[in-house]
């Protein structure tokens, strides 16, 4: 039985997560989510299918990267690269001396011209042909998710840059994560890491203590994932069912607000959701009644910044630094 007290603290946290995790849903768009398909319950059908949880996501990663690496869209990737190629021969050849034009000069524009390609694609991951290839043969959907998968390079590349220069804490992963939050609303492209760093700040700025724990797993084969626990008061990290009732989960990449209590009422909650159990995660933030204070301010101006974007949609604390090529395989 819960005393006046205990049962008062209950409904503020429990309303501030609401509040919280309802603001988040209105500023994400699960269309603008990457791997949105893999931010989804596993249906019964797909447990039935292979066996468990964990079998059944892999299934769908699997369908995924076959569904990307498909010899149709390979071959418009390679097509587009090819006639980029002919088109820079052609044109060099048209501008060259009638007298010095020949087969051997179009053959060394046009590997001139590939190599160009190359070059262009790998700094900017996206060819203008190739785009204008899935404009044409492929659906409005796939065209979709190659922009969407523009602007996630794009928020990578200028996360790379601001790590560099801004250093709110002495924790490296904790400070990339808080910048993905921050360039994810900017860009209007989101991950698991950006949509909990953002959980984070909103939390913070509510001003309304609570303890609060930041869980992480940077896994392999997309195996890792992000989210944010509040008021987990007793129990064991890594087994959930030695937690309070009035735990909370926010997740905004599976797109919930959910108690301890409802998690343990369904016997099979991590076959549905297997990236979620806490069996292997990492607590990245630990905030408390010890160090409430100390984390607010730590985080007043990465807040102060999140709200700024979301004003005026600008950040870039350093474009003098050059980008990083360096990306942690995260959902």
């Amino acid at each position: 039985m819960k005393t006046d007290h205990q049962l008062t603290n209950y409904l503020i946290i429990e309303d501030v997560c609401k509040r919280v995790y309802k603001e988040i849903t209105t500023l994400i768009t699960r269309s603008n989510i990457i791997n949105r398909r893999l931010a989804q319950p596993i249906t019964s059908n797909e447990l039935q299918i292979c066996g468990n949880g964990k079998e059944a996501y892999y299934q769908r990663v699997l369908a995924l990267n076959s569904e990307k690496n498909s010899l149709s869209i390979k071959a418009v990737k390679m097509g587009s690269l090819l006639v980029f190629s002919l088109l820079v021969g052609f044109s060099l050849l048209l501008v060259q001396d009638t007298e010095k034009r020949s087969s051997n000069s179009f053959i060394d524009f046009s590997l001139l011209g590939f190599i160009l390609a190359l070059f262009h694609k790998s700094h900017f991951q996206n060819f203008p042909l190739e785009l204008t290839g899935n404009q044409l043969f492929f659906s409005k959907k796939m065209n979709e998710d190659c922009r969407l998968e523009d602007r996630y390079n794009q928020y990578m590349a200028q996360t790379r840059n601001s790590f560099q220069c801004y250093h709110p804490t002495n924790n490296s992963v904790l400070n990339e994560s808080i910048l993905r939050g921050i360039y994810g609303v900017k860009n209007n492209v989101h991950d698991c890491v950006s949509i909990s760093a953002i959980v984070l700040m909103k939390l913070i700025q509510t001003g309304q203590y609570m303890k609060i724990e930041w869980l992480h797993q940077e896994g392999k084969n997309y195996d890792g994932h992000f989210y944010i626990v509040v008021n987990r008061q007793k129990g064991k990290l890594h087994q959930l069912n030695t937690w309070n009732d009035d735990a909370w989960i926010i997740d905004g990449w599976y797109d919930f607000c959910i108690s301890a209590k409802k998690i343990k009422e369904d016997e099979n909650f991590f076959q549905h959701y297997p990236v979620l159990t806490p069996e292997r995660k990492i607590v990245l933030v630990d905030i408390d009644e010890t160090n409430w204070q100390e984390w607010k301010d730590k985080l007043a101006k990465s807040c102060q910044r999140l709200e700024a974007v979301l004003k005026t949609g600008y950040y870039n604390p350093c474009p003098q630094v050059p980008y990083l090529n360096r990306v942690i395989p995260i959902i």
